[in-house]
């Protein structure tokens, strides 16, 4: 038997018995973009992973009601998700199992982000800006009345 030191034996069962190496699972990558107001999630492993894909297995965690159903690597995120929530991607295979998070507020493009916290400063400033203008119309108003009469 040959003793690999990134490489694990497993027993695999099909009509024979035999012994096949395993390529230790490595830690799954999250990306996400977004699309509209809808985050797409992808689970990936790494390109340099030379083990057997086609026996990982994916599995989602997270507080919305899709992470409890999803098991394919990619999840979605429409408008009224919790965008604070943390997504847990799990891939497994028959030997071992890694896990990997993102916050779906890492998917939202910092100019989106920037552009709808400037707009609260602003609403407010053209709020007060309002009030005063008005405020000094209606002086004046009064003022030009008085003086009229």
């Amino acid at each position: 038997m040959v003793s690999g030191s990134a490489e694990r034996w497993a027993l695999v069962v099909l009509g024979l018995v035999c012994l096949l190496p395993f390529e230790p699972l490595p830690d799954p990558i999250l990306n996400c973009s977004m699309t509209d107001e809808n985050i797409t999630v992808n689970c990936l492993i790494p390109e340099n992973y030379h083990g057997n894909p086609h026996l990982i297995n994916y599995s989602w965690h997270c507080r919305s009601a899709q992470c409890n159903n999803t098991f394919g690597s990619v999840m979605y995120f429409g408008e009224n998700d919790d965008r604070s929530q943390n997504v847990q991607c799990t891939v497994h295979d028959p030997v071992c199992k890694r896990t990997s998070s993102i916050v779906l507020t890492s998917c939202i493009p910092d100019a989106l982000s920037r552009h709808r916290y400037s707009l609260i400063p602003a609403i407010g400033l053209t709020v007060i800006g309002a009030f005063f203008f008005g405020k000094g119309f209606l002086k004046y108003r009064r003022s030009n009345r008085t003086n009229s009469s």
